[in-house]
């Protein structure tokens, strides 16, 4: 090898390194699971699963609470169930990420997945009343900050410098808090959009799967279990799988778009 090859594969070791290193400094949002907490959620979690898994809706139905006009709320999953099939792969795996209790409000409100109120228990940036920010207007100036908040769900997320399977990797990211600058959308029979465009923290664009990346204003899962009580272990005690009350926000397609 000529020492004008070495010196081309050391620059580029270095400026890939510089990549990693700036990934690895950035904001970091692990993932945690409370359904663990109450036997009564994860038997909960095991029915939801169950019937995504067959795909009855007769069965979800079950288990959804639906406290608008003329049940509107179970006829627009209903409707998005038939128009987008994925969406029932895309609820289980919602659940298998995890999710958490709203702990500042009076209640015992359980959000999955975890990306959710993520910046409840991470990020001091986010400040809400209920710790969720998935009905957060998107035209308010928190709601348009929001917008631009991704949280990295995998162990090991490839950035890539062009949106393509077979682009060269820039950063490798786990776990991480970016910022979007296009979330992109999904077609017709996708629940997730194929790339998201996002801003490393050098400032470089790079591109992730958009499997490996979740916004707030994506679909998810709620749990409202009653008012709290002063003892929690009596809560985990006595609280039923059907005291539970289950509902489920659609993604916000409209406001995603809205950073393009």
């Amino acid at each position: 090898m000529s020492a004008f090859a070495r010196m081309r594969l050391y620059a580029a070791a270095a400026a890939l390194g510089l990549a990693f290193a700036a990934a690895a400094s950035a904001e970091v949002a692990r993932p945690f699971d409370q359904f663990g907490e109450y036997p009564s959620l994860v038997a909960l979690r095991a029915d939801l699963l169950q019937a995504l898994k067959a795909r009855n809706f007769e069965k979800l139905e079950a288990l959804l609470v639906d406290n608008s006009p003329n049940k509107e709320d179970t006829k627009k999953l209903k409707a998005a169930l038939d128009a987008e099939p994925a969406l029932w792969d895309e609820l289980a795996r919602i659940l298998r990420l995890g999710g958490g209790f709203a702990s500042n409000t009076n209640d015992r409100m359980f959000h999955a997945p975890y990306t959710n109120i993520n910046d409840c228990f991470h990020q001091p940036r986010q400040r809400t009343d209920t710790c969720d920010v998935g009905d957060m207007p998107a035209d308010t100036a928190e709601g348009r900050k929001q917008l631009r908040v991704g949280f990295v769900v995998a162990a090991k997320a490839t950035a890539r410098a062009e949106p393509r399977a077979d682009a060269p990797v820039v950063a490798t990211l786990s776990y991480n808090v970016v910022t979007v600058l296009d979330w992109s959308w999904p077609e017709r029979g996708q629940m997730r959009p194929s790339w998201v465009k996002i801003e490393l923290p050098n400032k470089k664009v790079a591109y992730l799967p958009g499997a490996d990346v979740r916004s707030a204003f994506d679909t998810s899962v709620h749990f409202y279990g009653g008012p709290r009580q002063a003892n929690e272990d009596k809560i985990k005690r006595s609280v039923k799988k059907s005291d539970w009350k289950v509902s489920v926000s659609l993604r916000r397609t409209e406001d995603l778009k809205k950073l393009k």
